[in-house]
Order: structure tokens, then C-alpha cells, then sequence
């Protein structure tokens, strides 16, 4: 089981921390407040403690929190009020109060200057700001959509191989693969440079010549379609060799680069020879690392990480809910998350629900408390939280009646969801 962290007492130890943090835990308070623990007890800039997240939304949210964060410390220290009780907990413990207004100050004045990226954006900084230690092009145009070359490369791929083939042969294969599908596969190639394409490629013209030899001796029609197949494997292992080089090629010749790129080409700086430079540089750059959704994060972005902070005296801390990233259609890799957890320095967890009502929590606990494998992924369990409380004089109501936990509110009025929801003491 691991430790409760407490925002406003756990000791901010260095190397790598898991915060395991379901979803009303107070994940963005607790960021905020891990923030405004590294400002005030240990005097780092606000400019050099990295939060990074992974949309624009976040991000957002993020810096809008903990920047009232900070001036709710800053209140405190002036006159001894806070609206956070973790605020005040925080700023009890400074034992010199006009030092602290100080570094308060400070951080605010120099908050435009705060470390809050996406992940993506992160990226996108170190490369232009080291361009020379990441070997990266100057005047690189960011495109948003890479799919077109995609399936430029598709179709290239298809037209050299199809629209001179044999009649028979091209239609044997078209009704087993298409182009549409050859840039699917390179779409997953992109998002996971370190996938591994198996069985490596047979040899497409020896089993062409097989296929013809078949064909024309009228040879059973089973060994024609074990060898089609085998042709059609073994031209999607082609083509994903091929493409991977192509890809980074033709953006290369044309000068552009994708969100996804930026992730590689980092990745790769930071395994180069001016490597250790470069995450020498960043760690003297971000002291302090907080990786918010970390359940998101995909092997690229995890190893980005890693390389910058193993072995180093620098804070990082892995904020997220591996339950949530077992959804492929997230795109995050859960066995990244649960790697990265095995090995870090410690793992905690955030034990209050601050958005449900107690027997909503409860409830959910006991339904996947029925099975040990309730998420099928070993090392994936519901940590029980407990409700904070702070819904017992502000129960849910629908059209003014209570409902059970759980229960979903229905009007068949079809009524704006935002109307028909109030707390109790709004009404």
C-alpha cells in the first residue's frame, strides 16, 4: 500500500516520486502546492520548476492555480490570512516571514516566466533555445497535421509496387491490403519509434514467382492463398522499413517537423554524443520537474525524462492515474506508467476524494474491490480514497429531489444539463 502524501507536509525529497492521484484527489491542488513548497522552504525560482502537462487546457488551468497559489501565500505572510488551509499549513512553518514575502514576491514579478509547458511545448523550447547541442534545423516550419505525408508515402509505396504488376497478382493482394491501411501502420511507426516490425520481410520477389508458379499449374487454391498472405505480410514489413526512413526524409527535405518529431529528435539529442551536455544543461535549467497525467505519457516522453533527471540530485515528480491510461484510444502506453513506477525512488498516493459523496465513493470501491484483476493489468488497482465531507450540506439534486448515488438524472425536456444540475444550497 503506498504512503498518503500529504500537499502540505511530505518531505520533497530528490529523485524520482509517484504521486498516484484518482480522479477529485486534488491532483492540481497539490501541484500548486508542491510549487509553492520548493518557492518558499527552498527558495528555487519560480522559473526553474518544470510543470509540464499535456493540453493547452491544462496547462491553462495550471498556471491559473498556481499563481493564486502564490498570492494566497503572499497574503498570508502580509497580514496572516489565507483562503487555503493547506496555504496557511504551508507558510506556519517559515521561520522567518519577511524572508518568505520576499521569495513570494518574486515568484510573482517573475511569473510570466513560469516553467508551465505541455509536454509537446517543453519539447519545442529546448530545441530552439539548444539548437546547436540537439542538431536541429533553423527555420523549421511546425506543421499540426503530418497525415498527408502519410499517405503521400502510402500511395508512393503502392504505385511503385501495383501499378505495373501483374494483373493477377495486384488483385490477389488488393483485396487483402490497401493504402489506407499501409498508413495506419506508419501512424503507429510515428507514435512509437520504439516498436519492433516482426517477421522481418521475406523476399517479395521470390514469393511472387512462388504465386505465379501456383497459378499457373492450377495448383490448389489453399497453398495460393497461405502464399498471398504470406506475399501481403511481407510487403507491410517492407513498407514500415522503407516508410520509417522516407518519413523523416521528405519533412527533413521540406524543412518541417510535427509535434511528434520534436519528441524524437529531443529523445535522440538527449542519446547523442553532446547528450550529457544537454541534460547537464536542462537539470541546471529545470531544478525541480512535476510531470502532471503522467498515465499519458508514452514511452518517447518517459525516456525525454528519464534521461534528463536518472542518477541526479534534481526533484521529479510523476503525478497521474494509471487506471485511466489502460483506454487505447489515449494513446498512453500503461506499461510505461507502471516501469516508471517500479522504479522510482518512492510511490504515494493522494487518499481524498474531494468531489463525490461518501457513499458514492464507497460505492465505486466495493464494485471493483470484488476482484483482484478488476483492471486485468497486474500492478493496476483502485486505491480506496475517502470523501472529504464536503458534500454533506450540498447534496446533488435533480428538479429539487435528491438522488441516490450513482443514479443518473433524466428530463425528458431535454433541458440544458447546466440548468438542471444545482447544489442544494443554490436552489
Amino acid at each position: 500500500m503506498n504512503q498518503e502524501f500529504d500537499a502540505a507536509f511530505t518531505p520533497l525529497e530528490k529523485g524520482f516520486t509517484v504521486i498516484e492521484a484518482s480522479a477529485g484527489t486534488g491532483k492540481t491542488t497539490t501541484i500548486s502546492a508542491i510549487v509553492l513548497r520548493f518557492i518558499a522552504e527552498h527558495g528555487i525560482p519560480i522559473e526553474k520548476i518544470l510543470v509540464a502537462t499535456y493540453t493547452e487546457l491544462a496547462t491553462a488551468e495550471l498556471r491559473g492555480r498556481i499563481r493564486q497559489v502564490i498570492v494566497d501565500a503572499l497574503r498570508w505572510a502580509r497580514n496572516g490570512t489565507a483562503d487555503w488551509d493547506f496555504v496557511e499549513a504551508i507558510m506556519r512553518k517559515a521561520a522567518d516571514r519577511t524572508k518568505l514575502a520576499h521569495r513570494l514576491e518574486l515568484a510573482l514579478h517573475s511569473f510570466d516566466e513560469a516553467s508551465v509547458f505541455t509536454i509537446h511545448g517543453f519539447c519545442a523550447r529546448v530545441l530552439a533555445d539548444r539548437a546547436f547541442e540537439s542538431a536541429v534545423l533553423f527555420e523549421t516550419e511546425l506543421t499540426t497535421e503530418q497525415s498527408r505525408f502519410l499517405h503521400e508515402i502510402a500511395d508512393d509505396f503502392w504505385r511503385a509496387h501495383f501499378y505495373t504488376a501483374d494483373p493477377i497478382m495486384a488483385a490477389l493482394v488488393r483485396g487483402r491490403i490497401k493504402p489506407e491501411q499501409l498508413a495506419s501502420l506508419l501512424e503507429q511507426l510515428t507514435n512509437d519509434p520504439t516498436l519492433r516490425v516482426l517477421p522481418p520481410p521475406e523476399d517479395l520477389a521470390v514469393l511472387e514467382s512462388k504465386i505465379a508458379d501456383v497459378w499457373s499449374k492450377r495448383g490448389d487454391y489453399e497453398e495460393l492463398t497461405e502464399l498471398a498472405d504470406r506475399f501481403v505480410v511481407a510487403l507491410q514489413a517492407q513498407f514500415c522499413l522503407w516508410a520509417r526512413r522516407e518519413l523523416p526524409r521528405r519533412k527533413m527535405e521540406r524543412r518541417v517537423q510535427s509535434f511528434d518529431d520534436m519528441l524524437t529528435r529531443l529523445d535522440q539529442a538527449l542519446r547523442s554524443k553532446r547528450g550529457q551536455q544537454l541534460g547537464r544543461s536542462l537539470r541546471e535549467r529545470f531544478a525541480v520537474a512535476l510531470i502532471d497525467e503522467f498515465q499519458d505519457t508514452d514511452p518517447v516522453q518517459y525516456s525525454i525524462f528519464s534521461q534528463i533527471y536518472r542518477d541526479s540530485d534534481a526533484s521529479v515528480f510523476l503525478i497521474g492515474d494509471p487506471k485511466q491510461a489502460i483506454y487505447g484510444f489515449r494513446g498512453a502506453d500503461v506499461f510505461t506508467y507502471l516501469r516508471a513506477a517500479q522504479v522510482a525512488n518512492r510511490r504515494y498516493t493522494l487518499a481524498k476524494n474531494w468531489r463525490s459523496e461518501a457513499k458514492l465513493v464507497e460505492g465505486v470501491s466495493a464494485i471493483f474491490g470484488l476482484r483482484d484483476t478488476a483492471f486485468v493489468i497486474p500492478g493496476i488497482k483502485l486505491v480506496p480514497v475517502k470523501a472529504s465531507g464536503s458534500q454533506a450540506k450540498g447534496h446533488w439534486r435533480c428538479r429539487r429531489n435528491r438522488q441516490a448515488p450513482g443514479k443518473q438524472c433524466q428530463d425528458r425536456r431535454r433541458e440544458n444539463q447546466s440548468s438542471r444540475y444545482r447544489r442544494a444550497g443554490d436552489e
